[in-house]
């Protein structure tokens, strides 16, 4: 008995801790137009609105990793000093500089955006983890899922609650 209760333990330590969720409607107080934001960078990355329900279509991105550099320790005399670099990737492995997956443009719009979202009162209560900085300038950005639904049966778009977006960081 003894040996099964440890090794229930050691199971339990040894599983990785659950994903942190938020739900972005567009009229988020402090996250409004984020949604919408996402959803674009999405559509224009490519990613295909599919139809989930009468008046809703859906797009996602799974396993969404970004690296970026931020060059601010390179020499002054370097065009590219202080211009961070940044590549993002879906379908891609959650490791520095990985080559796995298909690229997915827009990185320096992505970093802003998860930036505001995990540092949002709502990212921070739910322990949203999108984003990690390492001393040496790098910074990975990795979502499990992020899915996005346009809702047509709202047809005035500056209203609220025609875009809301899922983040799931994968922690």
């Amino acid at each position: 008995m003894r040996a099964l209760v440890a090794l229930l333990v050691l199971t339990l330590a040894a599983a990785p801790a659950h994903a942190a969720l938020l739900t972005v409607p567009d009229d988020m107080p402090d996250l409004a137009g984020v949604a919408a934001t996402m959803a674009e960078l999405m559509v224009d990355a490519g990613l295909v609105l599919k139809k989930s329900s009468e008046d809703s279509y859906t797009v996602e991105a799974k396993n969404l990793h970004c690296d970026f550099y931020s060059r601010a320790a390179l020499d002054p005399a370097s065009p590219v000093a202080g211009l961070p670099s940044g590549q993002c990737r879906i379908d891609a492995d959650n490791q520095k500089d990985t080559k796995t997956g298909k690229p997915f443009p827009e990185a320096h719009a992505l970093t802003d955006l998860f930036s505001s979202v995990q540092n949002s009162a709502a990212g921070q209560a739910v322990k949203l983890h999108l984003m990690d900085c390492a001393m040496g300038g790098y910074c990975g950005l990795y979502a499990q899922l992020v899915r996005c639904t346009v809702n047509t049966s709202v047809r005035t778009l500056d209203t609220g609650g025609r875009w809301i977006c899922i983040f799931v960081d994968g922690q």
